[in-house]
């Protein structure tokens, strides 16, 4: 039996999963004119609405607000794909995994070329991952040095959120 329109959630009836395809292909297209700025904010904005469509609207939200740790929907959805478009190696692979198209095989070839790479959680430099220190508390966030893990601290620990949901 088919459902009402009415049946559906909210959120479903907004949002789908073609909508998230053209966030997709839209980063895409920015960054094959080499715009890896935009394409960064709008594959973000990608992986926001699909968080939100697969998850719900109740479990997303209170997840960003930081009162839900620990759904492993959250983290498939939404932190490991943040993750896989932090660096700008992986925004390309994560792109060309995401479209339909060949178009971006071959910027995808060179990036896997590339030595693996991490940016800085308080400067957002990117660098060689090798050379990345990692958070001691969460095992997530890398920075450039103490200098930079340390007025991140001052700024505000997030690390105590992502340590508590690695300790679940």
């Amino acid at each position: 039996m088919r459902k009402s329109r009415l049946d559906i959630p909210k959120h479903e009836r907004l949002i789908d999963s073609m909508t998230v395809q053209f966030y997709w292909a839209d980063a895409a297209e920015e960054l094959i004119g080499e715009n890896v700025r935009g394409a960064r904010r709008i594959a973000t904005c990608g992986v926001y609405i699909n968080s939100w469509l697969h998850v719900g609207k109740d479990d997303f939200l209170a997840t960003i607000e930081g009162r839900k740790l620990g759904n492993e929907m959250i983290v498939e959805y939404h932190q490991n794909p943040m993750h896989h478009i932090a660096t700008d190696r992986n925004l390309t692979i994560f792109l060309a995994r995401k479209i339909a198209c060949t178009c971006l095989d071959e910027e995808k070839h060179e990036a896997k070329q590339t030595p693996k790479a991490a940016r800085c959680k308080y400067c957002s430099r990117e660098g060689s991952k090798m050379k990345r220190m990692k958070c001691s508390q969460c095992k997530r966030v890398s920075y450039c040095g103490k200098e930079c893990q340390q007025e991140d601290w001052k700024a505000g620990q997030e690390c105590k959120l992502l340590a508590m949901m690695n300790n679940k």
